[in-house]
């Protein structure tokens, strides 16, 4: 297994549920980690626009033991979100050959789909334990700015064996090269331009913006017209597990659940990371 986790499956998919596993134990209310001795450093790097990612990894790195620095070339550890996949690959060349988290970007989002899919089981209680029961959807475009978001999701599935039904416009397909392996590889994946048919039966619904290309008639997002098919998740769903990355969405408690999740995820990623940098020195 690689040092580094760039994408959910870097670390394989038992890995990605030893990460899983740990995160709902810190969601469970476990005190934050002594900072020992030998607790390693962290430092970030995060893309201007998104100053709530310097507040979540903070509460991270205090929940995981470790220590924040603002130095990058002592850091054992960098978390880079936003940060381009090629400048990421370079930070991991720069002064300790510090282990490098992405925390999001145009690649793969982990960390946030590891939140969230957190958040939807701990909604569901004790059936968390069978995920693989689970039906994701995904309504908007798979491609372009939530390319590594939509790529990210289709590792879940492999690694976690849910559901995962995608609708999104002409043109807004997914990369070609990961859904052709994860299918392959016995991916439950099914693809649909009908955002209705995606919604049916899902226990949780990821709403991206629908952007369709200028043949479409619709080129707006649909579950802002009309709001036939938001109005159709809600009545199936409840409001609770919309996983929503429009810009129009209000904070309320469901949000604040997820920012928990995602806090409890990535504090458990850096425990995993940090153990295994320490046991290479070792």
């Amino acid at each position: 297994m690689g040092g580094h986790f760039l994408q959910l499956r870097d670390q394989g998919c038992q890995g990605a549920w030893k990460i899983f596993t740990r995160a709902r134990e810190v969601c469970q209310s476990a005190p934050p980690a002594d900072k020992a001795e030998d607790s390693l450093s962290v430092a970030l790097s995060i893309a201007s626009g998104r100053e709530d990612a310097m507040e979540t990894w903070g509460k991270s790195i205090a929940l995981a033991g470790c220590v924040q620095t603002d130095n990058l070339l002592q850091a054992d550890i960098i978390v880079g979100e936003g940060i381009p996949q090629e400048e990421l690959l370079r930070m991991s060349g720069r002064g300790n050959s510090p282990t490098i988290i992405n925390g999001g970007n145009e690649t793969a989002s982990p960390c946030r789909v590891l939140g969230d899919l957190l958040a939807l089981t701990r909604k569901y209680g004790h059936d968390a334990d069978r995920i693989d029961r689970i039906r994701i959807s995904w309504l908007g475009n798979a491609s372009g700015e939530f390319a590594g978001l939509a790529d990210s999701w289709l590792e879940s599935c492999l690694c976690f064996r849910h559901e995962f039904f995608m609708s999104f416009p002409p043109g807004g397909e997914l990369r070609s090269g990961l859904l052709d392996f994860a299918m392959s590889a016995g991916g439950k994946i099914f693809l649909s331009h009908d955002p209705e048919v995606a919604v049916d039966g899902a226990h949780g619904v990821v709403l991206v913006p629908w952007r369709a290309d200028d043949s479409s008639l619709s080129p707006r997002h649909p579950l802002l017209m009309e709001g036939a098919v938001r109005e159709k998740a809600r009545s199936e769903l409840g409001e609770a597990l919309l996983f929503s990355f429009l810009p129009d969405v209000n904070p309320t408690a469901w949000e604040e659940e997820r920012r928990t999740c995602l806090i409890a995820c990535q504090a458990a990623l850096l425990e995993y990371m940090a153990a295994l940098r320490k046991r290479s020195a070792a």
